[in-house]
């Protein structure tokens, strides 16, 4: 009778360990670089050939490895890092287990190239699939060079596995974003398919990483972190309340050096700013975190990416603390940008500061005289129009008048050219309001008699009184619009006189090239513009260029998910509506609040904001005359 239970050859018994080491091509670089940090190279240069599924080539300056002990490294569980398990609790190195080059030597073609100081001639051994096929001496600078090649091509069932090429070049640039952040002392360089992706100048700054990854704007949003506790130092950047992301993919933590994953470190931080920022969206933050090796353990997940402290409670309010500080006596308050002078009015409702009411009637002649047209026709130059009072205070957001929906199919006069409008128009995704539709009505025959608080509009219709929330009832105004222009694909843009050019990270850039047509569903023209930035020419003409702006950032942030999700992009209307739409204490005339009762009396549910928030409520006479005792 055969024995069930066999013990497995070397060969397998490698395939299988590698799987939990090198799992994808992003593993293999995040592997080789971290040994290229342990051999203190100043300089890493890393170079992938399709999503690093073909190639892979990591050279640094570093120390090279002795040659008596290239062999030996290949080896599992051979490290000059530590020798007996007691040094895991003093380990300095990203590297520990000897692992790594055994698991990927195992898993693909395989040279190396090294040479240390004292050495007059570099060594080159060439592997096949975890065998040794040659070793040579070469001519070769100090350093050390790694290629693999065909990764997994001995191991099927694992290459089958292997994500799309976008995605694995994603998880590769962001590990490279990642770790280039984390040792800004080294300067890197990373190119895909011959195209540069990244280059840091390494001089020793971490915000000279940040703003070679991320760009010039995220790194002028930064805060500057410094904190000491015992037995640990935080240090880095974090953003202001002003600049903040949907996710939680710009926050970087970095223990001794180590980019890892802590769900307890995101907490801090979303603690910290919890009452600085709108609900849902996440602090930017870098932030490395020196600690005495003994007080963390690095050894509880198979690629390090996961660290547990010995005292969490202590390190986490060291970490709350320290943000508190950073943030303490700044200006919070978010600055507003005076916009360029503007060509055209916008097509929202006018806005104005308390002292004094807006000329809604002189808006509404301007608008005569503005070109606007649907998404699928060539646009026209229209930049937002900003409001001024006679004592040139600018108002905080602009508006314009509330337009009839009539006006909607963008068939205003005037025009020095001939515009061509589609041969179908796009049937809008709501209902105009008709007799059999009783709720149009309800909104319809109410009348307007005053403004409390600035905020709600006070009516009337027979015998009860209506309190409408002006905010609600705006943004629910403008997401009935948008959405009923995004889902007839016929999102009207404006052209902007000053295009905005946008500095994207990597994975954001790669994320950005593949659902282009996605964003310009959303209404914005954009095109690449140098390397890992975009310009965009135009945005949508319903909201207006700063808000715009910020939809396109949130957009790009998350576009991947959104292409696919049509409850993401409802999200993501219904969230730039809410921002776009006026707000509590911004006074409205009388002509406008007329207007906005009217567009209400228009949308299919008039009753809720787009977040559920309630627009309308009714007080009957019943419930006033309960108030006062004259019924019990």
């Amino acid at each position: 009778m055969n024995n069930k239970i066999k013990l497995l050859d070397s060969s397998t018994i490698n395939k299988i360990a590698a799987g939990e080491v090198v799992e994808r091509p992003a593993a293999v670089v995040k592997e080789l670089v971290e040994n290229s940090l342990d051999a203190s190279a100043g300089r890493i240069i890393v170079e992938i050939v399709n999503s690093g599924k073909e190639y892979i080539r990591i050279t640094d300056d570093g120390h090279g490895i002795d040659p008596q002990d290239v062999e030996s490294a290949f080896l599992r569980h051979a490290t000059s890092k530590i020798s007996e398990v007691e040094d895991l609790e003093k380990i300095n190195s990203l590297g520990f287990r000897g692992e790594a080059l055994a698991s990927i030597v195992a898993v693909s073609k395989l040279d190396i190239i090294t040479k240390t100081a004292y050495c007059q001639t570099g060594l080159k051994l060439s592997y096949e699939f975890g065998r040794l096929k040659s070793k040579d001496e070469v001519a070769a600078a100090e350093g050390t060079t790694i290629i693999v090649k065909d990764i997994f091509q001995n191991v099927p069932a694992r290459k089958k596995f292997l994500k799309s090429d976008r995605a694995e070049l994603v998880s590769i640039s962001d590990i490279i974003d990642k770790i280039a952040i984390g040792h800004s002392n080294v300067k890197f360089e990373y190119t895909s398919n011959g195209k540069r992706m990244l280059s840091t100048p390494g001089d020793g700054k971490m915000l000279s990483a940040i703003r070679a990854v991320h760009g010039k704007d995220v790194m002028s949003s930064l805060i500057e972190l410094e904190h000491e506790c015992p037995g640990c130092t935080v240090s880095g950047y974090i953003s202001s309340n002003s600049a903040y992301r949907s996710s939680r993919s710009c926050q970087y933590f970095f223990v001794n050096g180590r980019s890892v994953r802590s769900d307890m470190l995101s907490d801090c931080i979303q603690t910290a700013y919890r009452e600085l920022l709108p609900i849902g969206k996440h602090a930017m933050c870098f932030i490395n975190i020196d600690i005495r090796p003994d007080m963390v353990d690095v050894n509880i997940h198979p690629t390090k990416l996961e660290v547990k402290f010995t005292n969490e409670e202590s390190l986490s309010a060291c970490l709350k603390e320290g943000i508190g500080r950073a943030l303490k006596g700044k200006e919070l308050i978010p600055k507003y940008k005076t916009p360029a002078p503007t060509v055209v009015a916008s097509t929202s409702f006018g806005i104005m500061p308390s002292e004094e009411p807006i000329d809604i009637e002189s808006y509404v002649q301007s608008m005569q005289t503005s070109d606007m047209f649907s998404g699928e026709a060539r646009r026209e130059a229209n930049d937002e129009a900003h409001v001024k009072t006679k004592k040139e205070t600018v108002v905080r957001e602009d508006f314009g008048p509330i337009n009839k929906i009539a006006e909607q199919a963008y068939d205003f006069k005037s025009s020095d050219r001939v515009i061509k409008k589609p041969e179908h128009e796009p049937k809008p995704a709501y209902h105009t309001c008709t007799s059999e539709r009783k709720s149009c009505n309800e909104i319809k025959e109410l009348i307007s008699i005053g403004v409390f608080l600035n905020t709600y509009v006070v009516a009337q219709r027979g015998t009860s009184l209506f309190l409408i929330d002006q905010h609600a009832a705006h943004e629910r105004i403008l997401y009935e619009k948008y959405m009923s222009q995004f889902e007839s694909h016929a999102v009207s843009s404006q052209v902007l006189l000053e295009p905005i050019i946008l500095e994207l990270s990597n994975s954001d850039m790669i994320m950005m090239e593949e659902n282009i047509e996605c964003f310009a569903g959303f209404g914005f023209e954009a095109e690449s513009f140098g390397s890992n930035a975009i310009i965009i020419r135009a945005v949508p003409n319903i909201f207006g260029k700063p808000e715009s702006e910020k939809f396109a950032l949130e957009l790009i942030e998350s576009i991947g998910a959104i292409s696919s999700s049509y409850e993401l992009k409802r999200a993501e209307i219904a969230q730039v509506a809410c921002k776009a739409a006026v707000k509590a204490n911004d006074r409205l005339d009388s002509v406008a609040v007329a207007r906005l009762l009217e567009e209400l009396s228009l949308c299919e549910n008039p009753y809720t904001c787009p977040h559920g928030r309630p627009v309308i409520v009714e007080i009957s006479k019943r419930e006033i005359e309960k108030m006062f005792k004259r019924i019990v």
